[in-house]
């Protein structure tokens, strides 16, 4: 007797499951997306739904796996412990990991299948290396590192806060078409460690640095082999996210904007930090150096004069590309305006008078964000706001928005919308 699942076709039954899924998280794609703002416990939850499926339903186990072992972290002993055990006794659930974040450590049990069961990871497409120092630990461990970053289905490599990069490390992956670099330079000069003969540079579509990383990247553009071909280069960019910070070393932001100079032809720009001024710095410097810009995202974090520099940077590159959709964020993470210390109507009107502009005549969508983040403590030394708070402040930041762009929601060339995201856990 044919069984009810038969009947449907392949296709059909992998929608089912995977709409059962919890969604997966692919790390270069924009997180802006309206629709997914699941809650960790609802991910959990249709984890556990998947995981009881896989074992009550055989015809369903392959399918099943595709999505419960899509992305691994190992970050502890005990994760790394679990990989190998779960490797060794079904080799076959390598070939669905796709994704891995791996936190090298310098100590670490049961090395030898470790470092076996890194190996079998032929499929990967994902690999973020968090934290650690890649001198510290083991070579054979550091050159099956090495041996994923070479892998020829690797598209986006992600070094977060990893010390003394090697720079074989990111030599030859011409594969990796998305790079994050945040990190803290190289583990020595870097003309000491490459190879005579680079074969084919690096040519990320995506980059995502910071200060620390744009260190890194600076030297790998300016590094040649023996014939003159560089590491690096940046001819096939087109999209950049920047991110920047007061609190980084002056020098390393010298570094920034040095690394800027050969970003040329990007069509899609984010750029994030704090203070404003910071940010308006970046995102004038980059807009100024390339002609093809199509979408820009300028995120900032406000104090005590929010928008103003933002919006002399947009104001100055009006016109310099032709912008289809732009968003700005705004980012209250000091419960500045939850607490009253700062009216933004000002900062509305200034933004809507510059986005009326005629520089703006490509502009076919403005999206406008106003996110609250939690923070550490607030003015009556509580981390969170009371819950009566919640529909007075929505209401108070929606009354500042609408008044102040009537204008520009009437402007018949381009759609305008504005979004306020409350992330703040409120007491009861």
């Amino acid at each position: 007797m044919v069984s009810l699942i038969d009947r449907f076709p392949l296709e059909i039954t992998e929608l089912i499951v995977e709409s059962l899924a919890p969604p997966r998280y692919i790390p270069y794609t924009d997180s802006d997306d309206e629709d997914s703002e699941n809650e960790p416990e609802d991910a959990i939850a249709q984890y556990k739904g998947l995981k009881a499926l896989a074992l009550t339903c055989h015809t369903l186990l392959h399918i099943c796996r595709k999505h419960l072992f899509f992305s691994v972290g190992l970050h502890s002993d005990k994760e790394f412990t679990r990989f190998v055990q779960i490797i060794a006794r079904s080799p076959a659930l390598a070939q669905f990991i796709r994704c891995l974040y791996y936190w090298p450590k310098a100590s670490v049990s049961a090395l030898p299948s470790l470092v076996e069961a890194l190996q079998s990871l032929t499929q990967l497409k994902y690999l973020t290396l968090n934290g650690g120092d890649l001198l510290s630990i083991p070579n054979s461990l550091r050159d099956a590192i090495l041996h994923l970053t070479h892998l020829p289905t690797i598209e986006y490599l992600g070094l977060s806060d990893v010390e003394n990069i090697i720079p074989h490390l990111l030599v030859s992956c011409s594969n990796v078409k998305h790079l994050l670099v945040s990190s803290r330079g190289f583990s020595r000069f870097l003309g000491d460690d490459l190879p005579t003969i680079i074969t084919k540079p690096t040519q990320p579509r995506t980059i995502f640095i910071d200060d620390f990383g744009s260190e890194v990247l600076l030297s790998m553009l300016k590094a040649r082999d023996s014939r003159g071909t560089s590491m690096m280069n940046f001819d096939n960019l087109r999209r950049c996210t920047v991110f920047t910070f007061n609190e980084e070393p002056s020098h390393l932001r010298s570094e920034l904007y040095g690394l800027i100079s050969y970003v040329t032809c990007l069509e899609d720009l984010e750029v994030c930090g704090s203070p404003e001024s910071l940010v308006s710095d970046a995102l004038y410097a980059i807009a100024s150096n390339t002609k093809a810009l199509k979408i820009l995202k300028v995120e900032a974090r406000i104090r005590d004069d929010p928008l103003t520099a933002i919006c002399a940077a947009l104001g100055n590159i009006a016109g310099r590309n032709p912008i289809e959709t732009l968003t700005v964020e705004i980012i209250d993470c000091d419960h500045i305006v939850c607490c009253n210390n700062v009216a933004l109507d000002g900062g509305y009107k200034l933004l809507e008078n510059v986005l009326l502009q005629p520089g703006w005549k490509h502009l076919q969508y403005f999206k406008l964000r106003f996110t609250i983040w939690p923070r550490t403590t607030d003015r009556h030394g509580s981390s969170n706001l009371p819950r009566s708070m919640k529909q007075e402040l929505a209401s108070r930041i929606k009354g500042q928005i609408e008044p102040n762009f009537q204008r520009l929601a009437t402007k018949k060339s381009f759609k305008f919308e504005y979004r306020i995201r409350d992330y703040q856990r409120y007491l009861w």
